[in-house]
């Protein structure tokens, strides 16, 4: 096992809180040590400053030798020389990222690497990254994305184990696939959630705007008898697979979001149309509501929606309508009795 396998293995015990006291204060020590801010990196740039962290950690070790069981360093030595490392590295990387460089030059490194890309966030806090296309990414802790060298070339893929929320630059030429463990999410262009890391049983995509194709990777197809083998997602929609049971769940997001740019709900209403109400609630979150349009014809509200939700919104309607909703796995369905008019 070499160096940076050791230390990429101790960090992940950290984050899954199985250190000892003393590595626990050790990593504690090193992150303090490098927590000055600087800029995301992009996976290229990343890539480049980690190789050279680890080029000139292996120097302070013994050029280019694997460590043997009876040479292998303690969780002690290494946090310290690696904390020292990566110090300086950083330091210098600062300031060859604050250059401004052309404007093609992200993408000449995205064809000229001669390995996959990789961008892994070790730290406690999310970090945000923009990809060679002008897709935006945000990814959450302990998660690692791999960016193939053929990315931008027919197809824009990528792999992904942990969680990471993505807004993809559209390209109807060129659809951008993220990849997990047993799952792949294809689009075109769109903002999404995914949820994959390696130790979780379920895999979870939502939605925030766009539309979302998920299915299974091949070898699941097989196993499973294509259990999901193709699910679209709208706005505010989410599939949840379980990969050990090749069981899958669509259903809406738990805390849906308003979609719209420039939202047009209102705080509050006065003697309103419920039927304008809820036309007014499908736009600005891109839920399907069905409901009876003759019941709810002389159906009005006046109440102050300003701190309200989507659900809550829907709850203080059917409430005042002395109605019920149910929620399925794409809609709001209300059942009202009809309102007397006046």
């Amino acid at each position: 096992m070499n160096t940076q396998e050791e230390f990429r293995n101790l960090l992940k015990r950290y984050r899954q809180g199985e250190c000892t006291p003393e590595e626990r204060k050790l990593v504690d020590e090193w992150f303090a040590r490098i927590s000055a801010e600087v800029p995301s990196f992009s996976p290229f740039e990343l890539d480049a400053l980690r190789d050279a962290s680890w080029h000139a950690l292996e120097k302070r070790i013994g050029s280019n030798r694997s460590l043997t069981p009876s040479r292998r360093l303690t969780g002690v030595r290494l946090i310290g020389i690696a904390a020292v490392v990566l110090v300086l590295c950083t330091a210098g990387a600062y300031w060859w990222y604050s250059l401004d460089p052309p404007a093609d030059e992200v993408a000449i490194r995205a064809h000229s690497i001669s390995e996959p890309a990789e961008l892994v966030n070790w730290g406690t806090e999310p970090s945000n990254h923009v990809l060679p296309d002008g897709s935006k990414l945000r990814l959450l802790s302990g998660s690692r994305l791999t960016l193939m060298k053929s990315f931008g070339e027919a197809r824009r893929e990528i792999f992904l184990d942990g969680e990471a929320f993505f807004e993809i630059a559209r390209d109807v030429k060129r659809p951008f696939l993220v990849h997990t463990k047993a799952l792949t999410a294809e689009v075109l262009g769109t903002s999404f959630l995914i949820s994959a890391y390696s130790n979780q049983k379920e895999i979870v995509v939502a939605v925030k705007t766009g539309k979302v194709s998920v299915y299974t990777n091949q070898k699941d197809n097989d196993q499973a008898g294509d259990a999901i083998n193709r699910v679209i997602l709208s706005p505010n929609q989410k599939v949840t697979y379980n990969p050990s049971e090749h069981v899958a769940l669509k259903q809406l997001v738990e805390e849906p979001e308003v979609i719209l740019p420039e939202p047009t709900l209102k705080d509050s209403y006065t003697n309103a149309p419920v039927i304008e109400i809820l036309q007014s609630l499908e736009e600005n979150y891109g839920i399907d509501i069905r409901y009876d349009p003759d019941l709810l014809a002389n159906c009005t509200l006046t109440s102050d929606m300003s701190e309200e939700g989507f659900y809550e919104q829907i709850k203080i309607i059917c409430n005042a309508l002395g109605a019920r909703y149910t929620i399925t796995e794409d809609a709001v369905v209300i059942e009202a009795t009809a309102c007397s008019p006046g």
